[in-house]
């Protein structure tokens, strides 16, 4: 990714058609065997043309996030229409927490620092009732995710608070949690947590 910044979208061609593979002459083979694909030569596309693509997917990403950063900063959505913003996990900043591990694989060391420190200083979790599952894969995921991408033990800290606050959705006897958690960490334990029935 570092090695193709520098041109925008609007500057690339139009783009080839999807690449053939060129095979040796097929042999006759049982109807029962699958195919031998071991002989298979991919063509690869011109190194021009791979550099124009990840430079169009780099600079799209570069201005969503531009857009995020001015409008809608700390919250968990931009409203890209309208300049609005959403914030149904109350404050967790989910949208920068989702684009980190995208800001990393992509080199973009400046914005991983900028979603690293919201992360560790600025996220609130200001929600009573959140989606569990939606908090699970995307705020508890991306939190993992981050942590396994940058070695920060501040966001490995802030994933397991996360994770103790999504634990107490487990308050019943029958130990399958409800639909919604309690983001903001009011909801007490009780007798039932951590019980299997």
């Amino acid at each position: 990714w570092q090695q193709v910044s520098g041109s925008t979208a609007s500057e690339l061609p139009d783009l080839e058609e999807p690449v053939a593979v060129e095979t040796k002459e097929e042999t006759e083979q049982d109807e029962d065997e699958p195919p031998d694909t071991s002989e298979y030569t991919p063509i690869a596309a011109p190194d021009d043309v791979s550099a124009r693509r990840l430079r169009a997917i780099r600079n799209a990403f570069i201005h969503a996030w531009n857009g995020y950063e001015t409008w809608a900063w700390g919250s968990d959505e931009l409203k890209p229409l309208t300049n609005g913003t959403v914030t149904w996990l109350g404050g967790s900043g989910l949208w920068i927490v989702e684009a980190l591990g995208t800001a990393h694989i992509m080199g973009l060391s400046d914005l991983v620092e900028r979603a690293s420190t919201f992360i560790e200083r600025d996220m609130v979790f200001q929600r009573p009732k959140a989606s569990f599952f939606e908090s699970t894969i995307r705020l508890l995921g991306g939190l993992c995710s981050a942590y396994s991408l940058t070695g920060k033990q501040d966001i490995l800290t802030r994933a397991e608070e996360v994770g103790s606050r999504l634990l107490r959705a487990f308050n019943q006897a029958n130990n399958i949690p409800t639909g919604t958690a309690d983001l903001t960490g009011r909801t007490p334990a009780n007798k039932f947590m951590g019980q299997a029935r």
